[in-house]
């Protein structure tokens, strides 16, 4: 688990208090608890913040102020990380625990997926069970096509992008770097919307 000061260091803020304590992730004030993380970023939950079991407490430095200037058993012992914008900060250090605790996909292609003799995958992706890809699809690096997917022609998907099972992608489609598509997506499908012509010579 990271430290108080190395997360200090990678988040850029600044710390009060022990360095040394070993955090290992993120809770509301509710819930927190000592070694997890938690944030305060209004001050009518600054009792709240005062009373919570949170190991360490993202904050402002007039909500820091307000609780040194009146302690309790759980302030003196908490680490404090000091920031300009401490809900922007709690949502950085929340992508990073999460990205830290993400499964691990090893690279390879299931020998039940069917790819066209066309596409060139590149050998850090994972392509899970019975996925198909269409001729002239494109894939970057670590992508992850978790199983059951359709991608079909001329479509690209960019880097480190992970597809849960379900999802069909239509042709010509394009999706980016670190995109996250989630089970039963349809990408590329007819939209909804029509133009009326009422006219005697209009189409259908």
């Amino acid at each position: 688990m990271p430290t108080a000061i190395e997360l200090a260091k990678q988040f850029q803020v600044s710390l009060v208090g022990d360095g040394s304590l070993a955090l290992g992730g993120l809770a509301s004030l509710e819930r927190a608890q000592a070694g997890q993380i938690s944030f305060l970023s209004n001050p009518l939950y600054r009792q709240q913040a005062s009373d919570c079991a949170a190991g360490a407490l993202i904050l402002s430095q007039a909500d820091l102020d307000f609780l040194q200037a009146n302690p309790n058993a759980s302030t003196t012992k908490r680490a404090y990380f000091v920031s300009q914008n401490p809900y922007a900060t709690f949502a950085r250090m929340a992508q990073h625990f999460a990205k830290a605790s993400a499964p691990k996909y090893a690279p390879g292609i299931h020998p039940s997926a069917v790819v066209d003799p066309s596409v060139s995958i590149p050998s850090s992706c994972h392509i899970g069970p019975f996925v198909h890809i269409g001729p002239g699809v494109t894939l970057g690096e670590r992508v992850v096509l978790l199983g059951t997917i359709s991608i079909t022609r001329n479509s690209s998907i960019a880097s480190d992008t992970v597809i849960y099972p379900n999802v069909s992608i239509y042709s010509d489609c394009k999706i980016g770097e670190r995109c996250i598509i989630h089970s039963g997506a349809v990408i590329g499908a007819d939209g909804f919307g029509f133009a009326p012509d009422f006219s005697a010579t209009g189409g259908e």
